[in-house]
């Protein structure tokens, strides 16, 4: 299946690139392409509270479009971000693997090299 992953910041919708990005996003939406949102908290990553994207997304996106109805999902700083990007993987349709480990627990096993 295929996704359309919205990375949101403080730098989201800002200037020319976030006017490309809506456009895109706009697109995306009359293609029928499930999007999943990802919500940056981390501060050294643009992390921001997810209020102010009603500020700075576009209207239409978010009135006509209705683009803030789904949930994002939230991007941990860490020690929580192996956590973060196992739910984003499984909002992807990651499985677990042929021995029965969760998505979580890979990750955990490979953030840390055992």
């Amino acid at each position: 299946m295929e996704y359309f992953i919205l990375y949101l910041n403080k730098d989201t919708w800002t200037g020319d690139q976030g006017e490309l990005l809506a456009n895109t996003v706009r697109e995306v939406i009359e293609k029928n392409v499930p999007i999943v949102m990802l919500h940056e908290t981390d501060p050294d990553r643009g992390g921001c509270p997810f209020q102010t994207f009603f500020g700075t997304t576009p209207t239409d996106l978010i009135e006509q479009h209705g683009l803030y109805k789904a949930l994002a999902i939230t991007m941990c700083p860490q020690p929580h971000r192996v956590v973060s990007l196992a739910i984003v993987l499984k909002a992807l349709g990651a499985k677990e693997n042929q021995k029965g480990e969760s998505v979580l627990s890979m990750l955990k096993r490979d953030s840390t090299g055992h």
